[in-house]
């Protein structure tokens, strides 16, 4: 090989070097952010994943276990009504029983009075427990109101967590093509806006709990007024029937002197 020939090899030979090197330089860099791109993207799947598995955290579980009392206070109030229901019937009867047994030898001259009052006692009974069952009803259908205006808030504010969350998850992502300051910056970013989901979440549950509360605290005031209200109004018709019984009683005693 003449000198000038091996002069001409590494010539070639250097172009190629010096041509070639920027473009491997230029792989391995993309090569590089690829991979980390990669890398950043599966954290951000895994941080995903694990926000699914917790999607029913501490909050949201307490909040559907109270939604679920709701269920168990709904049938003690069942079979409270059922037991009240029963016990005013008892008394109802064993008090026209009473009434009938000490009525049984009463002068002819004053059975009119005496039916006029039994029937007018009846009349009270019978409205009183229409008033009772009325008032039980209006509540019942409150509380059942309260309720499912709770349920439905709540599972709004759920809702509007999981939309937060999965928009931040979107937006850390995103960061991941971006450089290694703009993802610090996304990181910062989706833990605020984590935060302020869970914070926004607690405080519309709580105010969901604080209406329901206050809904079925004014029912049972109604309920109770209701109670008071038929109580009155039905020692007034008795106390009126029996004033007029007393009456004829003695406007009897007086005529047979």
């Amino acid at each position: 090989m003449t000198h000038k020939k091996t002069l001409a090899i590494l010539t070639a030979a250097t172009l190629v070097v010096t041509v070639a090197g920027p473009s491997v330089a230029l792989a391995d860099e993309t090569s590089n952010a690829s991979t980390n791109a990669l890398t950043c993207t599966q954290r951000v799947d895994a941080l995903t994943a694990k926000l699914e598995r917790s999607r029913l955290d501490v909050d949201e579980k307490r909040e559907k276990n109270a939604l679920d009392d709701h269920e168990k206070f709904s049938q003690r109030l069942s079979d409270r009504d059922e037991k009240l229901e029963s016990w005013r019937e008892d008394r109802d009867e064993k008090f026209i029983e009473r009434f009938d047994k000490r009525e049984t030898k009463v002068p002819d001259a004053l059975k009119p009075a005496v039916e006029t009052y039994r029937s007018a006692l009846e009349t009270a009974i019978k409205t009183r427990q229409a008033a009772h069952d009325q008032a039980v009803t209006t509540f019942r259908a409150a509380i059942t109101s309260a309720h499912d205006a709770r349920k439905a808030s709540v599972d709004a504010a759920v809702a509007k967590r999981r939309a937060a969350i999965d928009s931040a998850v979107a937006a850390l992502k995103a960061s991941c093509n971006g450089t290694a300051a703009q993802q610090d910056a996304a990181r910062v970013a989706f833990r605020k806006a984590i935060d302020a989901a869970r914070a926004e979440f607690r405080a519309s549950v709580e105010k969901a709990r604080m209406t329901y509360i206050d809904t079925v605290l004014a029912a049972k005031k109604v309920r109770n007024t209701a109670f008071e209200k038929a109580r009155a109004d039905f020692k007034k018709a008795h106390d009126t029937a029996l004033a007029a019984l007393k009456a004829a009683k003695a406007a009897n005693n007086s005529n047979t002197h």
